[in-house]
């Protein structure tokens, strides 16, 4: 009977993290996609205006996180597949077990009171 009730829990608490997640792609992927185009830029204009050595120097230090579909960082909030849904997972994670770690930020209004509503509910 107790673990039933502990199953039964795990599932509830993995169901509400993918319920969140899909939520925060669905609100935030539009304004994540448009986030990252600035990065890219940003970085392609740091790539030809700094030395090699000194933009080799600022991501290898943590500065500065390459955007690159192959890695984690390039990707936009999406549930499509693995590498992109790890980020969203992870944030709605953090949020309903109230660790709350703040690697995402969110940047629409909207994603802000599903994340509100969100946090509400699975706590």
């Amino acid at each position: 009977e107790h673990l039933r009730c502990v199953c039964a829990a795990l599932a509830l608490a993995v169901a509400v993290t993918w319920v969140g997640a899909a939520g925060l792609c669905a609100l935030e992927g539009d304004a994540e996609l448009e986030a990252m185009g600035h990065t890219a830029a940003m970085q392609a204009r740091l790539r030809a205006e700094l030395a090699p050595e000194t933009y080799h120097d600022l991501v290898a230090g943590g500065w500065w996180t390459e955007v690159a579909p192959e890695s984690g960082a390039g990707r936009a909030w999406s549930m499509v597949d693995w590498a992109s849904a790890k980020r969203p997972l992870l944030f709605a994670f953090t949020l309903s077990s109230t660790v709350g770690y703040g690697n995402a930020p969110l940047r629409t209004d909207a994603g802000r009171l599903f994340a509100t509503l969100f946090s509400a509910i699975a706590i």
